[in-house]
């Protein structure tokens, strides 16, 4: 199912900059979205990350809180058939993508979605594919 909205998905090194206060040209940005209203969301890939990263019990539940508030994806069967074909694609380029990179690029490229982000790898997958929409700093 492609979503006729357009969404901004974030990826987990931009909310985890964003929560530590840190002034990079992607957190710029996602305050800039935020302020203009803009549609954010998140996938359950990124949010599982985001969740994995919280040193205590009392961090894991303000991040759930936080993150409620923005609409929440599950990616599809497709979404990792896609995954599949971007490793792929990207390997023959001569680039190594992790799994999970490879799925939440997939879910945005599934979805016709911009994903934002600040790891060199996705620019990679948005070279060899050129399928990703990217919002880069």
């Amino acid at each position: 199912m492609i979503f006729k909205t357009n969404y901004v998905i974030p990826d987990s090194s931009v909310w985890i900059d964003f929560t530590k206060n840190r002034k990079t040209k992607e957190v710029e940005i996602l305050l800039n979205l935020m302020k203009d209203k803009k549609k954010i969301g998140l996938n359950s890939i990124i949010y599982m990350e985001l969740l994995r990263g919280c040193k205590t019990e009392k961090d894991v539940e303000k991040t759930k809180l936080f993150l409620s508030e923005f609409k929440m994806f599950i990616p599809t069967h497709k979404t990792y058939l896609t995954a599949v074909q971007v490793y792929k694609t990207c390997r023959k380029s001569g680039h190594t993508i992790k799994s999970i990179d490879c799925l939440i690029a997939s879910f945005c490229i599934d979805n016709n979605f911009e994903l934002l982000y600040k790891d060199k790898h996705f620019d990679f997958i948005a070279m060899d594919t050129g399928r990703l929409k990217t919002l880069t700093g």
